[in-house]
């Protein structure tokens, strides 16, 4: 009999596999962790050739483990049309970031990975072999594990605060498109057509105001309603759903502030992005303004704007018709898409083919 095979090639079948999985995760690491420590321990001051080998394939083999899991786990978390896998997957996401705390934290680990990088053998790694050892290095620094004992406590203490709110605020979010009874938002009645609005607004409370369940009618009113006042409101509303989330993301903001200064950086994005090609925030937005620039001054773009309104002008009859709008956009291409005659480029023999 061949084992079953679930997501992504794990053993995640049901729900209650997710920890399951994470426990043989966890099992493995300490015993790989406990082995990669040992072979340097017993080595003498610079590793051969064939022991910083294969203490690189172990370090590459935890990482790509580690992949395995919080992987399947984020993506079920995200995506999975059962609400029990999705809640398996948020508890195994938020155990996983303490394992992650534990492993960036590990001192002796990262002193045999820098063991690897400063070996005179290095320079007879393959160039996929150094770049390997010399991101894992720059992971675990990234983490703080390089500081002394007083800083790296309270580096790894704020970068699990970090990760907690981080999924605090995803875990909220998630809430109101989840299959359990979840907050919904109110906008007071304008003029619309009854019969459509009611289709999709059961939940009426009193005259003037409808509750709206979130996942179920926002993108059918920003799709395919014709009243762009309704269309602008629920737009404005949906925005500020997740009340939740205002003192998450301020207590973000600022554990990521303290964690950029702690670096020694100006701002959070510049911390994370200083080892990257654009090295910082300020080369980012200039990068950004410029192709915003050149898109909008492209004659293509320019093209599209016009004939969105005079799409807006044929179709629009109780709003504002010489400006477009956010909650303009996604409808008046569904209304665009059905003016195209497929014709002009399928013919039908080869359709039909």
């Amino acid at each position: 009999n061949k084992p079953e095979v679930g997501m992504m090639g794990t053993k995640i079948i049901y729900p209650e596999h997710y920890e399951e999985n994470l426990i043989e995760f966890v099992d493995y690491c300490r015993n790989e962790v406990k082995t990669i420590i040992e072979l340097r321990d017993n080595s003498k001051k610079d590793p051969d050739f064939e022991k910083s080998i294969e203490l690189l394939h172990r370090f590459d083999n935890i990482s790509e483990k580690l992949c395995l899991v919080a992987d399947s786990a984020e993506t079920s978390r995200n995506i999975h049309s059962d609400f029990q896998f999705r809640k398996q997957a948020e508890i195994v996401l938020s155990q996983l970031n303490q394992v992650l705390a534990e492993l960036n934290s590990n001192y002796d680990l990262y002193k045999s990975l820098a063991w690897i990088v400063e070996s005179k053998h290095f320079d007879k790694f393959n160039e996929e072999q150094k770049y390997t050892a010399v991101s894992l290095k720059e992971e675990f620094e990234r983490g703080g594990v390089h500081l002394p004992p007083e800083k790296r406590d309270a580096f790894v203490e704020l970068t699990v605060k970090i990760a907690e709110l981080q999924m605090e605020f995803d875990r909220n979010w998630s809430k109101i498109h989840s299959d359990e009874p979840c907050e919904t938002f109110t906008y007071k009645k304008r003029s619309f057509h009854e019969p459509f609005l009611s289709k999709f607004c059961p939940h009426k409370t009193d005259k003037d105001k409808l509750h709206i369940n979130p996942k179920e009618v926002y993108k059918v009113i920003i799709n395919y309603c014709s009243d762009e006042e309704l269309r602008r409101l629920t737009h404005l509303e949906y925005e500020k759903i997740c009340k939740d989330n205002e003192a998450v993301v301020e207590s973000l903001m600022e554990k990521r502030y303290h964690l950029a200064h702690f670096n020694e950086f100006d701002s959070f994005s510049d911390f994370t992005i200083h080892d990257l090609m654009m090295k910082n925030s300020s080369r980012v937005k200039e990068f950004l303004y410029d192709v915003s620039d050149q898109i909008k001054n492209h004659e293509k773009t320019k093209e599209e704007i016009e004939k969105c309104l005079l799409c807006k002008k044929k179709y629009n009859h109780n709003g504002d018709s010489d400006s477009l709008y956010v909650w303009d956009r996604i409808y008046l291409n569904n209304l665009m898409i059905e003016d195209i005659s497929a014709d002009k480029y399928f013919s039908i023999g080869n359709c039909m083919k």
